[in-house]
């Protein structure tokens, strides 16, 4: 598994990997950082450190766009339903990118736009398979991956 050697190097340099937990507070003295989380047993715990990295995940804006009263329908993840054509399910409204919470990758993006633009003009199109659609994380050591990796 891909996450799991990814978590065997940072360990081996000596970083400290916190997943499922909770930051409740951070507090910068400017020598030390001190951060306060909930443990995923629910024990709150106060760490110490020089610098700190909080990775988080994206979840789609779709607010504001007046999407409720147009009627058109979101996925439990708050993001924009659509079929394989990049359409919602108010014909006319089509969706790409980020809020439709597929893979949240401008490369994805681009795909879904040229699909949406495709089908828009009456055009032939493919369906797009975000299974094989290649991925990379930035970091040390690089990974790369598509399918079902």
């Amino acid at each position: 598994d891909v996450s799991a050697e990814l978590e065997k190097q940072f360990k081996r340099h000596g970083v400290k990997i916190m997943t499922k937990t909770r930051v409740d507070k951070i507090e910068d003295s400017g020598k030390k950082v001190k951060v306060t989380v909930t443990t995923p047993d629910g024990k709150q715990q106060v760490l110490e450190a020089d610098k700190v990295m909080q990775a988080i995940g994206f979840q789609p804006r779709v607010e504001g766009y007046g999407l409720e009263k147009a009627g058109v329908k979101l996925t439990d993840k708050k993001a924009i339903a659509i079929n394989n054509k990049m359409q919602t399910n108010v014909p006319h409204i089509f969706a790409i990118g980020d809020v439709t919470s597929k893979l949240m990758l401008a490369h994805v993006a681009e795909a879904m736009g040229i699909i949406a633009a495709e089908h828009i003009a009456g055009a032939p199109t493919i369906e797009l398979d975000f299974d094989m659609m290649p991925r990379a994380t930035y970091c040390v050591p690089q990974v790369a991956s598509f399918g079902y990796t």
